[in-house]
């Protein structure tokens, strides 16, 4: 068939389309609109008449200049194409690309390749008489006037479409008068973008319900649809913080969630360093046990791409700014990545608001992940098993296979051979200070359970507790956690036998609260030494369990004691309790101690300090193991009415507990 194009002067006008991305069956969408069906009001101007010749009534496309622009999925149109079979297409220029000219015969949305958005209120191979169109208030008209089918006597099928020039909507217009459909039943009615599958197709029911679908296309027409109107309105799925588009819940896989940018509105301020202002909003559910969340964008690959984004962080809608990046350092340094740190043990919803590069329409990817590594909770110090509650027992069949030797004797505070097997780590930030129990049970070969106060990998970090065992069970008793810290407990293995992993069950308990004289300021009060004192007589019991390091800087640190990793003094990390006495003569004192009764400790130190708390000088004593069992024992001279504090730690916290101190003066 010959093509035959036509070109007549339409009046001057500027028709913005609003389109926007839709998430759902299809994500990804570059056209979005609302879709409503109010009684009609036809209220159709006086048309400007187009008849179209007879040789060109079937299959045939005319186009028409702008004399202005038109944009519609952040594309810019300057010309108006109009097809016999029912629709109307958008072009950059006063050509007809080959796969329009002859008109579609096909009518399929769903498939629609022509390069060129179309907006179809009757796609069907139809035989047209007449095309009008008009502008009026802003409005551009388009009315066929057609034979359904193309051998019908009487063309009588009337409809208009109106597209308006301030807020983007698209009308279709059905006649409501009646009209008897010969031959097949059949027409696409919607709209196509530019992208291959972004559609939206009419879905009949029964009048006069009518509904829109991006995935199935309908073009049944059994009934056709006479007296009404489409309406379509642009809009945005997530236009602005209130109504942010859902993400799900972050995992450890970074799935790519392709969304579209496309004439977003502006409901912010400058991004990042940017002057980008038209944003879109997601927003995403960050469950317990996540401490580190990564938002990363990517190209699209595929049509209509954005060349970068900016991206932003919120904890709430109108919310400060959490973080913002308009770069990466990977693959895609144009498009924005941040990882923010988050408490792991609250669930929360995070609001991220998306720009493109200089306020460009387009596609692009986005995926949110548990940023420790592997996203596998246990892993190593980045990706912790978060225990979010105090008791805590682990979850059956739990084991360290398959979790790496992450923390080893070289690499670790507590450097013990027992850390060289595969490791399970888990971590806890105390709200408040609580003594523990820690159990570890286990019929693998030589396991072990450490406390660590920071990651052991880290600088700074301090071993705390352990108990390494043959097989069975072992137990840490009384350690202390200090709020606002965060703490590590470590399952691992010696694999001096071959096996490198452990089958195993942790527990861990509240057992009490610090002692007496757990702080300087309040310290536990001892009898005045007197002249001819005995530890018959000046016995008092004690005990260093559960006992919290002491907090700001007391003074001078003893110097005593062992110095292996798990059981040197460490001001700040190591538990020690506070003792007072005041001195009733001048002369020798001997300062004794040992094992209590009941949970005693065998592997204490102390040290005699005089002045203030915050204030000490170096210690006058320090003692580790001089009395009975390795206990300590010092002699001092004491002057009369000189106050002296006694600092008393176990060496080894595994060893926190009870203990008897007196004074010999005789």
């Amino acid at each position: 068939m010959k093509k035959i194009y036509i070109k007549c002067a339409l009046f001057l006008f500027v028709m913005v389309l609003s389109n926007v991305s839709k998430i759902g069956a299809q994500p990804g969408r570059g056209i979005s609109f609302r879709f409503s069906t109010p009684a009609p009001v036809q209220v159709v101007p006086s048309p400007t008449n187009f008849p179209v010749p007879v040789a060109n009534q079937d299959d045939f496309a005319f186009n028409f200049p702008i004399g202005g622009t038109v944009k519609f999925a952040g594309v810019t149109y300057t010309n108006f194409i109009v097809s016999t079979n029912g629709w109307v297409a958008l072009a950059p220029s006063a050509a007809i690309p080959p796969a329009l000219a002859t008109g579609l015969p096909a009518n399929q949305l769903s498939t629609y390749v022509g390069g060129l958005p179309i907006i179809a209120p009757f796609w069907d191979d139809l035989s047209t008489t007449g095309i009008s169109y008009s502008l009026n208030g802003g409005d551009l008209w388009v009315r066929w006037t057609s034979r359904i089918d193309k051998g019908n006597a009487i063309a009588a099928n009337n409809f208009w479409v109106r597209i308006s020039q301030t807020t983007g909507l698209i009308r279709f217009y059905y006649s409501a008068t009646a009209y008897t459909i010969n031959g097949i039943p059949s027409a696409s009615i919607g709209m196509a973008g530019v992208c291959p599958g972004d559609f939206y197709s009419y879905n009949f029911t029964s009048p006069p319900a009518y509904g829109l679908d991006s995935t199935i296309e309908t073009s049944d027409i059994s009934t056709r649809p006479t007296g009404t109107v489409f309406i379509f309105t642009p809009y945005q799925i997530g236009d602005s913080c209130a109504i942010a588009q859902d993400l799900g819940t972050v995992s450890g896989s970074c799935t790519n969630t392709t969304l579209n940018i496309n004439n977003a509105i502006t409901s912010g301020s400058a991004m990042c360093s940017t002057t980008d202002v038209a944003d879109v909003w997601f927003k995403i559910v960050k469950p317990v046990g996540v401490s580190n969340v990564k938002f990363t964008t990517s190209p699209f690959a595929g049509c209509q791409p954005v060349a970068g984004t900016s991206i932003e962080v919120f904890a709430s809608c109108g919310g400060s700014s959490l973080g913002c990046a308009s770069s990466s350092s990977g693959l895609n340094p144009t498009f924005g990545e941040i990882t923010l740190s988050r408490a792991p043990c609250v669930a929360e919803t995070l609001y991220v608001r998306v720009t493109s590069d200089s306020d460009l329409g387009g596609k692009f990817n986005i995926c949110v992940t548990d940023a420790g590594t592997a996203g596998v909770p246990g892993t190593n110090c980045s990706s912790p098993y978060w225990i979010c509650a105090i008791p805590f027992t682990s979850p059956g069949g739990s084991t360290t296979a398959g979790f790496g030797d992450d923390i080893d004797s070289v690499s670790s505070a507590c450097h013990s051979s027992f850390m060289d097997g595969e490791d399970y780590v888990y971590a806890y930030t105390a709200p408040a200070t609580i003594c523990v129990n820690v159990v570890l049970n286990s019929l693998g070969n030589n396991p072990a359970v450490f406390v660590t106060r920071g990651c052991p990998t880290s600088l700074g970090s301090a071993c705390l507790a352990s108990t390494q065992i043959v097989t069975g069970t072992g137990t840490i008793n009384a350690v202390s956690l200090e709020a606002g810290q965060t703490y590590y407990f470590i399952v691992d293995n010696n694999p001096v036998s071959g096996n490198t992993n452990i089958p195993f069950s942790i527990s861990i308990s509240n057992v009490g609260s610090p002692p007496l004289g757990d702080n300087c300021a309040a310290p536990g009060l001892l009898p005045v030494a007197s002249p001819g004192a005995s530890c018959a007589t000046t016995t008092t019991t004690w005990t260093t369990s559960c006992s919290t390091p002491t907090i700001g800087n007391p003074g001078a640190a003893p110097t005593c004691g062992v110095t292996l990793p798990i059981a040197s003094f460490n001001e700040g990390v190591t538990g020690d309790i506070w003792l007072k006495f005041t001195a009733g003569y001048t002369g020798p004192l001997q300062i004794n101690t040992t094992p209590g009764l009941i949970n005693p400790t065998s592997n204490a130190a102390m040290a005699v300090y005089t002045g203030t708390c915050g204030a000490f000088g170096p210690p006058i004593a320090c003692d580790a193991n001089s009395g009975v069992g390795g206990m300590p024992s010092l002699s001092i001279s004491v002057v009369n009415t000189t106050i002296y504090y006694i600092r008393v730690w176990s060496e080894h916290p595994d060893n926190e507990g009870s203990f008897n101190i007196c004074f010999q003066s005789n």
